[in-house]
């Protein structure tokens, strides 16, 4: 069977090709080619094209391609070839279409400008789209068995993406839906005594951008001090405000680095860590003692508190919830981690400890996959490390990295907070040691490797306050 390829799909024209038929009594470079187009399927035979197919120019000997321009959009196409030899005698390819797809896209970032969807499968080319970002488009595909759909779509601060699968091969089944999920986010930093947030395209310090009280309409530097940040299911930054004045100390909310418009989530509090519950829809937060408090998001809901029992009034400054209703909690008075789950009986909440002698002041928490990971600001203990990587299921099993100090090199640390841009593959961490030094720092995994740092300590670009005074 000879088959037809479709290639240059594009808006509103689009190539398609054919190798070169053989025949008994016709010498190949004698065959002529005719080209067609229709929006009816029935062009099987030469009979049935001739009837129902329109001709792209004229027969013509040995052809292999054509362009056909002015197709109209969201149109299903059919393609045809008839190969004639000296006698007259024609034959038809294999039918070849285009099908316009109807896309349904769910969870689209509120933000965005713009989707790219591509389309990807045997016997076609990559076709590329770019869409506006809407929950609903028409692209246009060639038929074919097993065709991918990926689709991603960024705002200024996070990009989502989503994919599925499907056969295209008939005018009727030509609807799919792509669910769009967060996928990862620029570099956005909690630049608390700095009174901003700063966000980064990666540890070049491309693309900086601040968000500064004066950007949100504060009354004074004061009533911004960002201790933590984390995203929704919907890519929107939440920023826990320890400001102890004003009236926006509390969480609130923005869509992206770019937007000042916030919503006011949590309110006359002083935060010092909060986690999104992705999967759940719920932000847990504390102003870093018992209790730890909790609201669901859509709609929001009213504040439950739950007090962790036996261990008094703990300080805490990190947080971070599983995904499946648990919540882990840095527990300073006590030096561990608790895994907490509100969904249990009361009693039974407390799930696990994770804990080691050498472990000091607990600060930032990390659950990444298997593993908890654990910034230990200071030292305290010979055998204390600043990154403590905790096996989930297996809390007796942990591996440490890193030691304290002031030079800069792999594997130093001033004193580590904040893990930044979570959902991000490498790990990061902001690094200072709580008077004159600060830096971010960048490594693959529990190792060390591809250890990077960025900025220094100060008040310009590329310079921070982390937690410190400077």
């Amino acid at each position: 069977m000879r088959y037809i390829n479709i290639s240059g799909l594009g808006t509103g024209s689009l190539t398609f090709s054919w190798e070169k038929a053989a025949d008994d009594a016709t010498a190949p470079e004698n065959l002529e080619y005719l080209a067609h187009y229709a929006t009816v399927s029935s062009i099987n035979t030469p009979d049935d094209v001739k009837a129902n197919a329109v001709p792209v120019e004229d027969w013509e000997k040995n052809l292999t391609t054509r362009n056909i321009p002015n197709l109209k959009e969201a149109t299903d196409y059919y393609f045809a070839v008839l190969v004639r030899d000296e006698q007259g005698n024609m034959s038809a390819y294999e039918t070849a279409a285009i099908f316009a797809v109807n896309v349904t896209f769910e969870n689209v970032p509120a933000s965005a400008q713009s989707i790219a969807l591509k389309v990807t499968g045997s016997n076609m080319e990559e076709t590329n789209n770019t869409l506006t970002a809407s929950t609903t488009a028409v692209v246009t595909v060639p038929s074919g068995s097993a065709r991918g759909f990926s689709a991603e779509s960024s705002t200024a601060s996070v990009t989502f993406k989503g994919e599925t699968e499907t056969d295209v091969l008939t005018a009727d089944n030509k609807d799919i839906t792509i669910t769009l999920s967060l996928y990862e986010t620029k570099l956005i930093i909690p630049d608390a005594k700095n009174n901003r947030i700063v966000q980064i395209d990666d540890m070049t310090g491309a693309g900086w951008k601040v968000l500064t009280w004066s950007d949100l309409g504060f009354s004074n530097a004061y009533e911004f001090e960002p201790y933590d940040i984390d995203f929704d299911s919907g890519g929107r930054i939440y920023i826990a405000n320890y400001a102890h004045t004003g009236a926006n100390k509390g969480v609130f909310r923005i869509d992206d680095i770019d937007d000042t418009g916030y919503d006011l989530i949590v309110g006359e509090k002083d935060v010092a860590a909060m986690s999104i519950d992705r999967t759940n829809g719920y932000i847990y937060y504390s102003e870093g003692w018992n209790p730890v408090n909790r609201k669901t998001l859509e709609p929001l809901g009213s504040e439950e508190s739950f007090t962790i029992p036996s261990i008094g009034n703990f300080a805490t400054n990190g947080m971070s919830a599983d995904q499946n209703g648990a919540v882990f909690i840095a527990n300073v008075t006590d030096k561990n981690i608790i895994k907490y789950d509100p969904s249990k009986p009361e009693g039974s909440r407390v799930i696990e400890t994770y804990s080691y002698t050498g472990l000091s002041s607990p600060w930032g928490v990390l659950v990444k996959g298997n593993y908890l990971y654990v910034a230990d600001t200071y030292v305290s203990e010979t055998n204390n490390s600043p990154i403590v990587r905790f096996n989930i299921d297996s809390p007796a099993q942990y591996t440490r990295y890193g030691s304290f100090g002031a030079t800069g090199s792999p594997g130093i640390f001033y004193g580590p907070h904040v893990f930044a841009a979570i959902l991000n593959k490498k790990l990061y961490i902001t690094d200072d040691d709580g008077f004159d030094s600060s830096k971010l720092v960048a490594i693959d995994d529990i190792t060390g490797s591809g250890w990077e740092t960025y900025g220094s300590a100060g008040t310009g670009e590329g310079q921070f306050m982390f937690f410190s005074g400077c």
